[in-house]
């Protein structure tokens, strides 16, 4: 379980009731994992530089793994530069954190993808959502019976409800279902 505790992140395990990380501080990401092949639960901290102000430049500085069964961090590069629309990790599919992300293809392009962290391999990977991504809408990753799921929404701010949602699900990227709804009036 993650809890936020003022700027203060902790990670405590429910079983033995107690801390493990303490004092994640700073600009950062989280999200967390289950390697079924090594049967270890897994948290992933993906630390943004900060400028001269100690302000987020969103450009990633490192990649922390913290594994449960061996109480370690380990660090990894991240193989290309992205930054999270929302700083914690949308949901897991297959033990897998996934986030909405920006990512840089290079210096002048940048395009709107999904991440994810294996926590098998230890790597990032992308997931492309340019076929069925929409401005302005939101999305969150879901596990739907083992596959990527994408809810896609409309948000009113204001009234505070959901307009439409759509439902994209995926299968080794290739689309194998969408659904659209309206939100109940």
């Amino acid at each position: 379980m993650v809890f936020a505790l003022s700027s203060d992140k902790v990670v405590w395990d429910a079983v033995l009731n107690n801390d493990i990380v303490k004092e994640l501080r700073g600009s950062f990401s989280l999200g967390f994992g289950y390697d079924a092949e090594g049967d270890d639960f897994k948290v992933v901290r993906i630390v943004y530089v900060e400028d001269e102000c100690g302000v987020w430049s969103g450009r990633i500085g490192g990649v922390d793994v913290y594994s449960v069964n061996s109480d370690t961090w380990t660090k990894i590069e991240p193989g290309f530069q992205f930054h999270m629309i929302e700083t914690n990790s949308d949901g897991a599919v297959n033990g897998n954190p996934y986030w909405d992300a920006v990512v840089e293809k290079n210096e002048s392009a940048k395009i709107f993808d999904g991440v994810y962290f294996d926590v098998s391999e230890m790597v990032f990977k992308t997931v492309p959502r340019t076929n069925f991504y929409r401005k302005g809408h939101r999305l969150n990753y879901v596990d739907w019976n083992g596959t990527i799921g994408v809810l896609m929404y409309t948000k009113d701010e204001e009234e505070m409800k959901v307009n439409s949602v759509e439902v994209w699900v995926f299968d080794e990227g290739a689309l194998l279902q969408k659904q659209d709804t309206k939100a109940p009036d």
